[in-house]
């Protein structure tokens, strides 16, 4: 667990860089997540539409896209505003599929690590905690 809050936002731009970049870019991150004949256990299926349950309109959450984001819930739990950080994560999660309804690839990261973070920040400056920078 990083100490300052300088690292963890450090940290988590360079995930969102990576994210952005391994989707974007090379495209090589769908093409690992969709490649397998099985369903890893690294990746979870989201259905868009739970009364339509096909493969055409799934969504799929990456286990860093929850191991990453639990980092900044721990962080912030140390300062007792966990369960808000866990409000704010839930937000950020549905503001990724519902951008995802019109598109067709968006790394989770890219929405839920600002959300997060940005969350992070109001919360500390409201309850004036003492962040180490």
């Amino acid at each position: 667990m990083p100490k300052r809050l300088s690292r963890l936002m450090i940290f988590m731009v360079a995930i969102v860089l990576f994210d952005i970049v391994g989707v974007f870019v090379t495209g090589l991150i769908p093409k690992v997540a969709l490649g397998f004949s099985f369903i890893p256990p690294m990746l979870i299926l989201v259905p868009l539409n739970p009364l339509k349950l096909n493969m055409d309109f799934i969504a799929l959450l990456g286990i860093g896209d929850i191991l990453f984001s639990g980092l900044v819930i721990g962080y912030g739990a140390q300062y007792k505003i966990g369960k808000w950080l866990c409000v704010a994560y839930a937000i950020g999660l549905l503001i990724t599929f519902l951008l995802l309804i019109p598109l067709t690839t968006l790394p989770a990261m890219m929405i839920l690590a600002p959300v997060l973070l940005l969350a992070l920040l109001i919360l500390g400056l409201m309850k004036k905690l003492p962040f180490e920078w």
